[in-house]
């Protein structure tokens, strides 16, 4: 998904993981185009009722940072359920809104069943590998009625994501690992 910058760069957004998991989630403007994920975090999938893997792919149309169209199997319908219960508590405008996304920096964040038993907490460190890109969706935050930040993150595995002409990952590759200044790390 393209996304242009700020007059003044990009927004960043805090991230209070590990400082050396996550690349800093940046908000995007004037946002248009397609996300496809087929999974989303445990904890997100649980509080919308959808598994972890989904059966079908979702995809989201984007126009103007506005989620305009949510197509897919049964979970695109449980997403589009709670973008719309959620709209009814925010708006329209903040449930419907895309932001954040931001990917895994760490080329290890794979665990085995025998390293850790839980399928969940295995997904969550998952998540930090330089594979994984997640989108949030929702921006609930913006309600003074409704003080939350509720949301949920879209994650898509082996995935290619740009930023205009800047490619952050090629098929699951972290683009910026190329850098010879990098690989010398």
């Amino acid at each position: 998904m393209a996304a242009n910058p700020t007059p003044t760069g990009v927004a960043m957004a805090t991230i209070v993981r590990s400082r050396t998991a996550l690349y800093p989630a940046v908000n995007p403007v004037g946002t248009n185009g397609i996300y496809v994920f087929d999974q989303m975090m445990p904890v997100w999938a649980r509080e919308i009722g959808v598994p972890v893997r989904f059966s079908a792919p979702v995809r989201i149309s984007v126009e103007d940072n506005q989620m305009t169209k949510i197509e897919g199997g049964a979970e695109a319908t449980a997403v589009r359920g709670f973008r719309e219960a959620l709209a009814r508590r925010v708006g329209e405008k903040n449930a419907f809104e895309i932001r954040g996304p931001h990917g895994g920096v760490h080329p290890h964040a794979i665990v085995s069943p025998a390293q850790c038993p839980d399928e969940d907490y295995r997904e969550f460190v998952a998540s930090f590998h330089t594979g994984a890109v997640h989108m949030h969706l929702g921006q609930a935050s913006e309600s003074a009625s409704f003080p939350f930040n509720l949301h949920t993150a879209a994650e898509a595995r082996g995935a290619t994501f740009k930023v205009g002409s800047n490619v952050l990952h090629d098929h699951g590759r972290l683009a910026v690992a190329d850098d010879p200044r990098v690989s010398t790390i």
